[in-house]
């Protein structure tokens, strides 16, 4: 049974092709070993993640406004994307080009489907609050 190529590193990897012959403490072992690794990101790498964290800022304040990503929170998620990025070599994860790759048309038309649910909320949320702004008018030049 082929097992290997599977998973997020070519660590992993090669200690999952090694597991017939190795005890579960000696594989558990390595994989720790595997996950306690740490990854410092380039200049490159944080530059990358400040610009995807900033067009994703951009989008909350121009669609869920009043709501805003506020610095603290705009660090924190360029500091963790960053590390992410600096893991894979600024490069897409295995599994995800994987993902990306063997399901490209479901994720498509899911985009797609998003992309029409999430317009018809905004304009229902939208027509909400004119009908009320509309009522309150009305209410008002009654009294």
């Amino acid at each position: 049974m082929e097992i290997a190529g599977k998973y997020e590193s070519p660590e992993i990897d090669a200690i999952i092709s090694g597991m017939e012959t190795a005890s579960i403490d000696q594989v558990n072992n390595q994989v720790e070993a595997v996950n306690d690794t740490v990854y410092t990101p380039s200049n490159t790498d944080l530059m990358t993640a400040a610009g995807a964290v900033a067009i994703m800022s951009k989008f909350v304040d121009a669609k869920f406004a009043p709501a805003t990503l506020g610095d603290d929170c705009k660090e924190k998620g360029t500091e963790k994307l960053a590390v992410v990025l600096a893991k894979y070599d600024s490069a897409m994860p295995p599994w995800l080009e994987q993902l990306l790759n063997g399901y490209k048309e479901e994720i498509d038309a899911a985009v797609f489907f998003g992309g029409v649910a999430f317009k018809v909320f905004t304009d229902y949320k939208k027509h909400q609050k004119a009908e009320a702004e509309r009522a309150q008018t009305v209410q008002e030049q009654a009294a």
